[in-house]
């Protein structure tokens, strides 16, 4: 009887009750960091998964411009040609070259600029038949 009446007197009852608590608080506030953490995670990857597409569509049709030797022409109206051409319907483009002593060419498919809206740039350099060094700008958004 008395091995069992000091046992009780001991108080371990409340110790194990702090620690459970305290494992159930921190076992909380991990899985909340957790999944406040994979939401933001899966939140920014969709985002950027679109404002990377839409800058790639921007590269490749300055990409396409240099390559077909529109760019070299350093004509409006021929980039312009060709750019409604190539540009997908539903993004506006603006694009200025501006090659060593001469002024820059400005050709967009729209001169209205979003608000609030995800605008992607991005630049080419590339050498006219003429050997002028000139470099492409272009400013890309969704419609």
């Amino acid at each position: 009887m008395k091995i069992k009446s000091r046992l009780l007197n001991l108080g371990f009852g409340n110790k194990a009750f702090i620690f459970s608590l305290d494992m159930i608080m921190a076992i909380i506030i991990v899985m909340s960091i957790l999944i406040v953490s994979t939401f933001y995670i899966t939140k920014a990857s969709d985002e950027t998964v679109s404002k990377l597409q839409t800058i790639r569509i921007g590269s490749d049709v300055l990409a396409v411009l240099d390559y077909k030797g529109v760019l070299d022409t350093l004509s409006v109206e021929d980039i312009e040609v060709e750019l409604n051409r190539i540009l997908p319907i539903n993004h506006h483009i603006r694009i200025k070259v501006s090659c060593n002593a001469r002024d820059p060419i400005i050709v967009e498919t729209t001169d209205i600029f979003p608000k609030e809206r995800f605008i992607g740039t991005g630049k080419r350099v590339f050498v006219t038949n003429t050997g002028r060094s000139c470099i492409a700008d272009f400013t890309i958004w969704l419609k």
